[in-house]
């Protein structure tokens, strides 16, 4: 993770930067599922909020934010994120 983090750092708007953004934002859920802890799910809902509306892997990180958003008992913002994978992916 540390090396996503690096490179997004670094050199933000490198041509394969929205999915080093996306696959961070999968290694925190991953962390997040096997601790099962509120705040590691809020770090993962954060990091897959930042990949880009126009990526394509923007739907899965919504699907993701919403879930990682609902295990870390946030479901005002669970509610938004599948809403607008609704709205914009559906």
């Amino acid at each position: 993770m540390k090396a996503f983090e690096t490179l997004l750092q670094r050199w933000p708007n490198f041509e394969m930067a929205d999915g080093a953004r996306y696959n961070l934002g999968m290694a925190y859920y991953q962390i997040a599922s096997a601790s099962n802890k509120p705040e590691d799910f809020r770090k993962a809902a954060d990091a897959l909020a930042k990949v880009p509306a126009q990526s394509p892997n923007a739907s899965r990180a919504l699907y993701f934010q919403g879930e990682s958003s609902y295990s870390a008992g946030d479901v005002e913002k669970a509610v938004d994120a599948y809403k607008k994978l609704a709205t914009d992916h559906g």
